[in-house]
Order: structure tokens, then sequence, then C-alpha cells
């Protein structure tokens, strides 16, 4: 993620040289340009030549790996601090944690039902345990049923259908 003010002409699209942009690399020669710190929220794909850059996010220095103990199974809210290049469009903010060894499954909600991605613990901090429990259902019963109809039922026809 970039921000960067437009300097192209003001006749050949609606951008504002008065705003500051947030810039998406879009390939090695355009930027997807939105007003505010997401990806999807962008309102088009312009030549970078257009634009000058005035912030750019620091990916160069992964923070050092630390051992995190995190009972796995329990879920906890933590922050993320940091990420690579290449994962602008995760967002800096927290999420809950379903832990593995030195990992994390990350997701938006505390249903664990919006899964957001796989981490490192070490890119994340304040973890916070939370006390929230999953109910799971006992049975084993597929939400769909399926029957088999046996050869003695006459009631059941099949007709063969053609498309041509």
């Amino acid at each position: 993620m970039l921000k960067g003010k437009y300097i192209g002409s003001d006749k050949v699209c609606s951008l504002n040289k008065e705003y500051t942009y947030f810039l998406f690399p879009n390939g090695p020669n355009h930027y997807y340009v939105s007003r505010f710190n997401n990806p999807n929220a962008h309102f088009g794909c312009f030549d970078c030549d257009w634009f000058h850059i005035l912030e750019e996010e620091d990916y160069a220095s992964e923070p050092p790996r630390t051992n995190i103990d995190l009972e796995q199974g329990k879920i906890y809210k933590a922050k993320l601090f940091w990420r690579r290049a290449g994962y602008c469009n995760i967002l800096l903010t927290h999420y809950y944690l379903l832990p593995q060894i030195t990992h994390a499954h990350f997701y938006e909600d505390i249903e664990l039902t919006k899964c957001k991605g796989c981490f490192p613990l070490h890119w994340f901090k304040d973890f916070k345990e939370v006390s929230y429990i999953i109910e799971e259902t006992g049975s084993n019963h597929s939400p769909f049923t399926f029957s088999i109809a046996s050869e003695e039922s006459s009631d059941i026809t099949f007709k063969q259908l053609t498309l041509f």
C-alpha cells in the first residue's frame, strides 16, 4: 500500500490534485486508486506515472521470530501488526485466532466463519484469550437426505432425457 498525490492532467480523469490517495500496485505500471485503505474500494486503475508517492509501507523488516505459547483449540483475539508485501488486502487490525504450533488461522468474526488466512504467530501482538463457546452438534447427520429406491418399488419411474 502506498500513499500518493495525483499529478496528471485534470482533463484526463476525475482525480483531484488536492487529495491524497491510497495506491495499490497492479502490475509494474499501474495502481488501483482509492480514497480508503481498502484495495476492494478502488475507483479505477491508473498509470503509475500520474502519481507522486508520498508514503510507502515498510515491508523490509520482518519482526523477529519469537516463541509464543498458546493453547491449541482455544480462541484468541490479537492485533496483526505486520504482513508481507503481497498481503496488502489484509488490514492491520484485530482478528480472532485459532493457533497451531507456530502459525494461526485468523478470522474476522468470533464465530470463526470468515477466514482471512494463516499467518505466523509472531506477526500478531496483544493476545487475549476469548471465552466464547462454539456449540458443536453431536449428530453426524448430513443436511441432505438420500434414499435408495429398492427394486421392489414399482411406483418410481425414470425417463431418459435427451438433449438432441
